[in-house]
């Protein structure tokens, strides 16, 4: 009704975001309103729209998780889709792996895949960050378990611009569980991996205060990791004392 009176300019109008409605339309999952909008502004234009976050709408129904909107707008525009870059240099799989407050969608991921194959894991943003990564940044697990059945033992060896592997990043940012299932799919190894100032899991997770990550982790390593140093010749208890994490201090001594 609204678009019969006021056509096609309805389609150019903008939020306070710099949302258009195809965004807002992708957002919220409605797949015939998205349908709508690409059958009256067209296909190439309503999909390459973007926001004030540089986000197309393929951008937004990755990150809210949308399977339906994404197939739908993939069957009139293909691949291109999945080479769209926003904010960050995110790809749309980088989008579906970090929406931490959605716990990420395994459903639009293993979409994403399947649509892009195995090359949509060794996609980079601007980083240098794969989606594996930013799925270990956000702790999704049932993310990176649904990547690494695709992708297999190459994701663990993934690393980004500073030379840090998945498991750094999910050290970093306390992610047990993700701790846990890199050491699970990488055995021991994993604890030994350097970033590119040489520093190990177990140095990261001590620089952050990560007292339940360093227990796990020395639960699989055991004391070998307390003698592991840096390029700067410090171990895991001296950056705990640099940045003044008593309890990990303490769990040291």
């Amino acid at each position: 009704a609204m678009h019969a009176k006021g056509g096609r300019p309805l389609l150019d109008q903008q939020g306070w975001y710099g949302n258009c409605a195809i965004h807002w339309a992708a957002q919220k999952g409605h797949v015939d309103a998205v349908n709508l909008f690409m059958e009256w502004g067209g296909i190439q234009k309503e999909l390459q729209r973007r926001d004030k976050d540089d986000s197309a709408p393929f951008h937004m129904a990755a990150y809210f998780g949308h399977v339906g909107v994404l197939r739908a707008m993939h069957a009139k525009r293909g691949n291109a889709l999945l080479d769209q870059q926003g904010k960050f240099g995110f790809f749309a799989i980088h989008w579906a792996a970090c929406s931490a407050a959605y716990n990420g969608h395994v459903g639009a991921v293993n979409l994403l895949m399947e649509l892009g194959r195995i090359a949509e894991l060794s996609k980079r943003d601007g980083n240098n960050n794969t989606p594996f990564h930013i799925a270990a940044m956000n702790g999704q697990v049932a993310v990176l378990m649904a990547m690494h059945a695709k992708g297999g033992r190459p994701l663990l060896d993934q690393h980004s611009n500073s030379g840090d592997f998945a498991i750094h990043w999910a050290a970093y940012y306390g992610h047990l569980d993700a701790v846990n299932l890199f050491m699970e799919l990488g055995g021991t190894a994993e604890l030994s991996k350097r970033d590119g100032n040489n520093n190990t899991p177990f140095h990261i997770a001590a620089m952050n205060g990560q007292v339940a990550v360093l227990m796990a982790m020395h639960a699989k390593g055991g004391r070998p990791l307390l003698d592991q140093h840096s390029n700067s010749g410090d171990f895991a208890i001296h950056w705990a004392a640099y940045y003044g994490h008593l309890d990990a201090v303490n769990l040291f001594m």
